[in-house]
C-alpha cells in the first residue's frame, strides 16, 4: 500500500503508512526502504539516506536498497559514496541492469562520461529486451559515437 503510494505521489500518505508499520516492528526492511523513497521523493535527503542505512543493517548488501540510497547520494552530489554503494549492488546482483545504468549516469555526473559508457554498454547486455530504458541507453551511446566520429 506504501508503496503505491508513492507511485501516486502520495508521499506524506507513504511516510505515515510505513512509520506506523514501523511502530509494530522496527526493523521492518520494506518500510524502511519505501518510506525512504518518499522522503526521497519530497526531497529529504537525509531522512531518506537514514532509512535506507537503517534497512542495510537489518538486510545487509540488499541491491536494491543500495541502489536506491545511491539515487538519493547522487541527488545530494554525494558521487563517490553513491558509487560505492552501486559498486556493491551490483556485486550482489550482477544482472540488475538500473544498478548499471544508474553507475553510468553518476560517472557522467563527475565528469567522467568515458568511464560511464562501459556500465551502460553492460545495462543494455544484462537488461531484457523490453526493458524501459533500452532505447534511451541505446540513444546515448549512439550520440556519444557520432560525436567521436
Amino acid at each position: 500500500q506504501a508503496e503505491l503510494r508513492v507511485k501516486l505521489k502520495q508521499y506524506d500518505a507513504a511516510i505515515e503508512s510505513c512509520t506506523a508499520a514501523l511502530k509494530a516492528d522496527s526493523d521492518h526492511v520494506a518500510a524502511l526502504n519505501v518510506r525512504g523513497m518518499a522522503w526521497h521523493w519530497k526531497g529529504d535527503a537525509a531522512k531518506a539516506v537514514a532509512d535506507y542505512t537503517a534497512a542495510l543493517k537489518a538486510k545487509p548488501g540488499d541491491a536494491e536498497i543500495l541502489f536506491n540510497r545511491s539515487v538519493t547520494l547522487c541527488a545530494d552530489n554525494k558521487f563517490a559514496e553513491a558509487i560505492a554503494d552501486l559498486d556493491i549492488a551490483i556485486a550482489a546482483s550482477p544482472n540488475y541492469a538500473a544498478a548499471w545504468k544508474m553507475r553510468g549516469y553518476v560517472k557522467f555526473q563527475m565528469g567522467k562520461g568515458d568511464d560511464a559508457l562501459p556500465d551502460y554498454r553492460k545495462a543494455l547486455e544484462v537488461a531484457p529486451k523490453d526493458w524501459p530504458d533500452r532505447k534511451e541507453i541505446e540513444d546515448w551511446l549512439k550520440k556519444d559515437k557520432e560525436k567521436k566520429e
